[in-house]
């Protein structure tokens, strides 16, 4: 009987760790880059620093693909970090064509495919 006297204010302590721990761990998310798995909620909430971190490593890996042959479009050669920006912010506007909940590297994809045209 003493012992579990002993274990429940330890389990106490413990657990206010843990919650404070927790706001830790969202703290330092909330300051993450911007990854492909986001969706437009994540995105909505980022700051200008990691929306232009996520879309100028997007426009990079697009621009290598498109050395490769991937595409040949003069839209696409011309595709600039801060358009590929301009036009996430209005896909996930209320009036564009994308849910919040599509993630973001879907959402480039399609960006992508109607500058092509």
């Amino acid at each position: 009987m003493k012992q579990w006297l002993l274990v429940i204010p330890m389990l106490l302590v413990g657990c206010g760790r843990v919650s404070h721990q927790t706001v830790d761990t969202l703290t330092v998310v909330s300051n993450r880059p911007l990854r492909g798995n986001d969706t437009g909620v994540q995105w909505e909430k980022a700051t200008t620093k990691q929306k232009q971190t996520f879309c100028r490593d997007e426009t990079k890996a697009h621009k290598s693909l498109d050395s490769s042959g991937f595409s040949n479009s003069s839209k696409d050669k011309s595709l600039t970090p801060e358009k590929l920006c301009t036009e996430l912010d209005s896909y996930y506007s209320e009036k564009g064509t994308g849910d919040k909940t599509t993630p973001l590297g879907q959402a480039v994809r399609f960006v992508l495919l109607t500058l092509s045209k």
